[in-house]
């Protein structure tokens, strides 16, 4: 039972879909961001988002699959990641170019060049080690909401802490299914949070 719920838990928070729930809390926290973009606007900023680090990432992941480049989904093992996230990378930084160029506010882009960086990190750290991109992502999460408010002198720690409650879920259910060891797991947090904080904070 404690199995399917940790393996829930991972499907729920994948790090493939955290810059697209990053962006989301982003431009509808109560900041001027919220009030700049129109409707329409933010649905076209979580599509680029979306499509370019959700849903070209995982054909990726399908394809090598297909292929039998990798033994499954999880890609468990660190040779199997390489070139899964070396291609995820380079969306990364190309929907980080394509925000840009559409002349959004500052933050909506610096975010995603954040995401970028991480995950640049998270590919060199692979080489040597198996690092948790599932506490990645969450400690970015957390990184955007400390950036956020420093950047914006505004007060989210009713927000913030859910956050990291969460993060500490996910990294339970990592354990939970030895995927990872507490400290690839917390470094995975870190890496995260300190990645895209740095950015969004000092950009």
């Amino acid at each position: 039972m404690e199995t399917r719920i940790a393996n829930f838990i991972s499907i729920v928070f994948h790090p493939m879909l955290m810059p697209t729930l990053g962006v989301i809390i982003l431009l509808n926290l109560d900041t001027y961001l919220s009030h700049t973009i129109t409707p329409s606007g933010k649905f076209a900023v979580y599509s680029i988002v979306l499509i370019n680090t959700g849903i070209v990432p995982a054909l990726l992941v399908w394809l090598h699959l297909r292929f039998q480049l990798v033994k499954s989904l999880k890609l468990a093992s660190r040779k199997e990641r390489t070139l899964p996230f070396i291609l995820t990378m380079f969306f990364y930084f190309f929907c980080y170019f394509i925000l840009k160029r559409n002349h959004l506010p500052v933050p909506v882009y610096t975010l995603q060049l954040g995401a970028s960086i991480s995950v640049l990190l998270a590919i060199l750290i692979n080489f040597f080690w198996k690092i948790s991109i599932h506490t990645v992502g969450m400690g970015g999460l957390a990184g955007m909401l400390l950036g956020i408010s420093q950047k914006m002198n505004i007060e989210i720690i009713s927000i913030l802490l859910p956050f990291i409650l969460m993060g500490g879920l996910v990294g339970f259910a990592r354990l939970k299914l030895n995927a990872h060891t507490p400290l690839q797991v917390y470094s995975g947090f870190l890496l995260g949070l300190g990645s895209i904080w740095t950015v969004l904070a000092w950009y």
